[in-house]
């Protein structure tokens, strides 16, 4: 150990007596650090890093799935009772999203969003308190009797000042006094979604305190809103909690046909069910992806600071060579350089960890056009430390061992000489040449990456989502936090609808459940008469929404066959429905779809005739296939929470303003949420291609500065050992141009290899990553064209500098050298 501490201690010696290349080494792979600490704490925050809870890898997800369709789905609370007494848990908790209006109710009033859960929920998850205490089993035994609630600690600073005395005064939700039990800890969010930032917690059986129809969602077989999570026993297996949930749930296929008809229940780890458990795996994939990307970043790093090595190392090999006289062995020479290499990874280790803590703040910091509490909570915790560390380590190996290795095993009596001679750089394949290829490689693979997903933001905007957006704007209202039902609530939306549609800058105006690519979206069991599903089911799933008469005319959404609704399609006239165009090609492929029927979401409900085929469109995502979609007319199934979207002309200021006033009119009480054109609604559809960007943009940006600095280093340091043969040939006769070309084509022919391989490499790299391209080709030859020459370009500038420095070199001088 004591050789280990001289060799520290020298190589602490040596990085400081050479502070220029000291700092310009830990910048250049400090950098490359960073982005790998960075992008591994945004995807730990996201998908890796277990809930701040006891035991985190006892908790699992449940969900329900009907026989093999493509959603998971949560469950009846009345189901909850049936799970809960199974003793492969420890412990089995629901929970559903709720929402409530805080402060005075009026124009002024704020929505926020949390968890309803069961009474044992925080004794099942266990999450740190801030103050206080969770809620206790016994306060959600009975409806209404406990108003309890345990506040986010985000909320408690932000609304109620973060004030210590807190716990046990009474706050006002949706009109009703709660009193407050407990605060959370600051990095518990819920569990509801791993970027949902719950803003409290209530017992479930104060829900219908908070708005109106959750006593008789509470009480349905048929509304499946509320999710469950579990924690094992110890020594409990999820095989053996899916083995169980799997009896329970066909018990309950045989004691309820009409709601569990082929209901099956699933069991995963609540890791693998981030951000959603239709998507945990290519989310997983996706994070490889990038992470394999910044890594080629790291390498290109370590590449630059290894030729930056090889190139010191020439003036240390006297050095190295007296070492040897004296006695040292090759091991101990070249445990020496690994222990400096080192050091100098660990001080780029600190300044990466830095940066990256930076960069993931900033990403972090992106605010999304919501009123939804989205939180990316990206923390440089234990684990992102501890990944910075063993990169910082494998890297001071990766770029200090080949050179350690090289310099160690030289000749002793040219080095002790200094002979020039003696150095091997003129050969064309020097370590220091392929270190340059391949960094021109990596960087060409990760610009054209970046590239792709610059160019695929502009391809997501003109792919089709099936509506309109221009001169539009949508609002959102919950007239059931005022205790509307559903027939005050219909009343209440066909009055103000009438008034904005007489409004003189508007063109139409319609309400919906649910607008496309919203955050939120609809589905259930579809069942088509005469058909049989798949495996002699009788259910398929489809994603549906409940809209009025002028909804496909507001939104621009064409009808390829049929007629829209109208309003003399009322509760009590005959029940009709619209289809989109994949969901009249996979029931009905070939037949004309009008005047089918279908049942949707109702056991043994009423049969709705199609009357319309609409356009396809994108409901969930940019990026999804054809999906089947299916429209109910309000009138027949309203809800009391709806977004109505406004088609304007005019100044967008002047018509809010006029739509405010009529909702003031009808009700003064009615707060209106989360206004925002359709533009501006847009933009959360967007966020995945802008992320993707904003990783891949300066990574690949990081790479090429990289990669032109290294070669502009190789290429300064190959002149300066070219400087006799140089001066020689300038004796003889030889012009600039002459001497220009000479030291071009080297790096040339480097540049040219390395853009070669990187090509190669490149085609492979844009089909792994196609299913996150929008509106764009993996070889869109826009970027397979462009990037490459933009980099010969930069390469040409890197090495064109010392090139012009080899121009003036005095043949006198050159010649004199030994």
């Amino acid at each position: 150990m004591g050789a280990i501490y001289r060799d520290i201690r020298q190589g602490i010696r040596l990085l400081a007596r050479n502070p220029l290349f000291t700092v310009v080494a830990a910048l250049s792979l400090g950098l490359g650090i960073g982005a790998n600490s960075a992008l591994f704490s945004m995807f730990n925050s996201l998908l890796w890093r277990p809930l701040p809870v006891e035991a985190p890898d006892r908790l699992v997800s449940i969900y329900s799935r009907t026989s093999n369709g493509p959603y998971y789905d949560a469950f009846p609370y009345v189901e909850y009772q049936d799970y809960a007494a199974e003793k492969t848990f420890d412990g089995l908790a629901s929970y559903g999203l709720v929402e409530c209006a805080v402060g005075q109710i009026g124009q002024d009033a704020s929505r926020i969003y949390g968890e309803a859960v069961s009474g044992n929920f925080f004794q099942v998850v266990r999450p740190r308190l801030a103050l206080g205490r969770g809620i206790r089993p016994e306060e959600a035994a009975s409806m209404g009797r406990d108003p309890v609630v345990v506040l986010s600690h985000r909320i408690w600073q932000r609304r109620y000042q973060a004030d210590p005395g807190i716990v046990g005064r009474s706050v006002v939700l949706s009109g009703q006094p709660f009193t407050v039990v407990g605060v959370a800890a600051p990095e518990f969010h819920g569990v509801y979604s791993v970027y949902f930032g719950s803003d409290l917690w209530v017992p479930i059986s104060m829900m219908p305190r908070l708005a109106t129809g959750y006593d008789v969602a509470l009480a349905s077989r048929d509304n499946r809103e509320f999710r469950m999570i579990g924690r094992l026993r110890p020594g409990g297996t999820v095989e053996q909690a899916q083995a169980a949930v799997r009896t329970i749930a066909g018990r309950l296929a045989t004691a309820y046909p009409q709601s569990n008809r082929d209901v099956t229940a699933h069991v995963f780890r609540e890791l693998d069910t981030r951000p959603e458990v239709e998507i945990a795996g290519d989310s997983n994939r996706l994070a490889w992806i990038f992470m394999s990307l910044t890594a080629l970043v790291l390498l290109i790093a370590c590449a630059n600071v290894a030729n930056l090595l090889l190139a010191r190392s020439s003036t240390r090999r006297k050095e190295i060579a007296m070492r040897a006289a004296l006695g040292a062995s090759r091991g101990q020479i070249v445990r020496q350089l690994l222990v400096e290499s080192v050091l100098l990874a660990l001080l780029a280790g600190g300044v990466g960890l830095l940066a990256g803590s930076m960069a993931a703040q900033y990403v972090g910091s992106i605010q999304v056009p919501t009123d939804i509490p989205i939180v990316f909570d990206f923390q440089t915790d234990a684990r992102v430390v501890l990944f910075t560390l063993g990169i910082s380590l494998l890297a001071g190996i990766a770029f200090g061992l080949l050179p350690a290795l090289r310099v160690s095993r030289g000749d002793l009596v040219p080095a002790l000489k200094s002979s020039a001679a003696h150095d091997p750089s003129h050969r064309r394949f020097t370590l220091a040449n392929v270190l340059v290829v391949g960094q021109v490689a990596a960087s060409l693979v990760l610009l054209i990456v970046a590239g792709l997903c610059a160019r695929s933001i502009g391809g997501a905007r003109t792919i089709d989502p099936g509506f309109r957006t221009d001169n539009r704007v949508i609002m959102s209202f919950s007239p059931s936090l005022l205790g509307y039902d559903d027939e005050r609530a219909r009343q209440f939306y066909r009055v103000l609808l009438a008034r904005v549609r007489h409004l003189p800058s508007i063109q139409a105006a319609t309400i919906a459940r649910w607008v496309p690519l919203d955050f939120s979206s609809s589905g259930g069991d579809v069942i088509v008469e005469g058909r049989t599903g798949r495996k002699g089911n009788s259910k398929e799933q489809t994603l549906a929404s409940t809209v009025d008469s002028e909804y496909f005319r507001t939104m621009g959404t064409p009808l390829r066959q049929g007629r829209a609704f109208t309003e003399h399609d009322t509760a009590s006239s005959l029940p009709v429905a619209i289809v989109n165009e994949q969901f009249a090609r996979q029931f009905w492929p070939g037949q004309n779809p009008i005047g089918k029927r279908v049942q949707y979401d109702i056991p043994n409900g009423p049969f709705m005739q199609v009357v319309g085929v609409a356009a396809d469109g994108k409901y969930r995502q940019l990026a999804e296939r054809p999906t089947p979609y299916l429209f109910v007319p309000y009138d027949q199934r309203p809800r009391p929470r709806v977004s109505m979207v406004v088609h304007y002309r005019g100044d967008l200021h002047t018509t809010l303003a006029a739509v405010r006033r009529e909702v003031q009119s009808i009700d003064p009480n009615m707060p209106i949420f989360d206004t925002k054109t359709m533009d501006q609604f847009m933009e959360r559809s967007m966020l995945g291609p802008r992320l993707s960007a904003t990783v891949a943009g300066p990574a690949g940006l990081l790479a090429g500065i990289i990669a032109a600095l290294g070669l502009y280093g190789v290429m300064a340091y190959s002149v300066s050992r070219r400087t006799q043969e140089v001066g020689i040939r300038v004796a003889i006769g030889a012009s600039p141009q002459d001497i220009l070309r000479l030291v071009m084509r080297q790096g040339f022919v480097l540049s040219g290899i390395g853009v070669g391989l990187g090509l190669a490499v490149s085609v492979v790299a844009g089909r792994l990553i196609a299913f996150m391209l929008f509106g764009i080709s993996p070889t869109d030859p826009v970027v397979f064209l462009g990037v490459p020459a933009l980099l010969v370009v930069v390469a040409a500038v890197a090495c064109y500098v010392p090139a012009r420095r080899a121009l003036s070199v005095d043949p006198l001088t050159a010649l004199r050298q030994e």
